[in-house]
């Protein structure tokens, strides 16, 4: 199953906890429609499945922020990781709460977004970040973005940039390199963009950047976009 950024990110959390700590105990909490992303098999790791029609987001919104701290209470954790911007309305006792906030291209770039998300950051967003013990932020910028715009104090925000995937290597099987470039009709010389369509990766200013090249100095050179669609993907 093909997951984008966010997703890509919890799978390598799961994925890392797995390969460094046998002794800790994990819960994940999955929706009913995406828990095969996570397979992961460890005596201290346990799934809960939510059965609830998560496919409707309104559902899966009412479900996040007003039912789910009944899980998080009945699990009595210890410390409680929203990997995606937001936490429960109604913050769990004595559970330690954590967010990891991506960016914030929803202020920045709301032209960028639908309606129906707007309205969902600018209800929820916020009251996460003051239920939260601990933000972490994907890199400098974006916890500059916090404490600019949300006031939230400097120490309770902490930088931690995201890993590299051991794929993300030359490749040395040409075989392989040989096979993949037939398969998709690979030009020998481009750029690259891989990523969600949709506005905020600025895919037509890449565009026109690549049109503005030295025409001699590129003139073999293509532009290769890979990528699922996303919201408002279709100019």
């Amino acid at each position: 199953t093909a997951i984008s950024g966010i997703g890509k990110y919890v799978f390598e959390l799961v994925n890392g906890f797995a390969q460094i700590d046998d002794k800790n105990e994990y819960a994940f909490y999955e929706y009913n429609h995406t828990k095969v992303l996570y397979p992961v098999e460890k005596k201290n790791f346990s799934y809960v499945v939510l059965k609830f029609n998560t496919e409707i987001r309104s559902f899966r919104i009412f479900l996040e922020q007003f039912l789910f701290s009944r899980f998080i209470k009945k699990q009595k954790l210890d410390v409680f990781h929203g990997p995606s911007f937001m936490l429960p309305v109604f913050k769990p006792l004595k559970v330690k709460c954590v967010i990891t906030v991506h960016d914030l291209t929803f202020l920045r770039y709301p032209e960028s977004f639908t309606q129906e998300t707007l309205l969902y950051y600018s209800l929820f967003f916020k009251r996460s970040l003051y239920n939260a013990d601990m933000v972490i932020a994907d890199s400098q910028a974006t916890k500059d973005d916090i404490i600019l715009y949300y006031h939230v104090p400097k120490n309770k925000v902490k930088v931690i940039y995201l890993g590299v995937d051991k794929a993300f290597t030359p490749a040395v099987d040409k075989v392989h390199a040989a096979k993949v470039e037939k398969k998709y009709a690979l030009p020998k010389k481009f750029f690259l963009f891989t990523g969600l369509l949709s506005p905020r990766k600025n895919i037509e200013g890449a565009l026109s950047a690549f049109n503005n090249l030295n025409a001699d100095q590129y003139k073999d050179y293509h532009f290769v976009i890979v990528g699922g669609k996303g919201w408002l993907y279709e100019p």
